[in-house]
């Protein structure tokens, strides 16, 4: 994971956010990235999910999503061509607008 990966998104005057993260696709089928609203990666924390095709390696999110002072935690999980699935990475920031 590239971006965020400080502990402060500054969004102010941004169109988007985008997360980053490094991407040799060798084996994988997609990504499954996932947006939880606070520190903690429960269901009902959910804020967005969307598979990301293997050769991508990144995402924009229009900042209408996130509250201004809010903890916001990313995943991102890798999907093999098999099926399999990779160690889940994730990180918490907060969004300063």
């Amino acid at each position: 994971m590239i971006y965020p990966a400080a502990e402060e998104s500054i969004l102010t005057g941004k169109d988007c956010l985008e997360f980053r993260w490094l991407n040799n696709y060798f084996g994988i089928r997609y990504f499954v990235f996932k947006i939880y609203k606070g520190y903690n990666m429960y269901a009902q924390g959910l804020m967005y999910k969307q598979n990301v095709p293997a050769d991508n390696s990144s995402i924009k999110i229009e900042p209408v999503l996130f509250e201004d002072g809010q903890v916001y935690t990313w995943s991102l999980l890798a999907i093999g061509l098999n099926g399999e699935t990779g160690d889940k990475s994730f990180h918490s920031f907060k969004v300063i607008k």
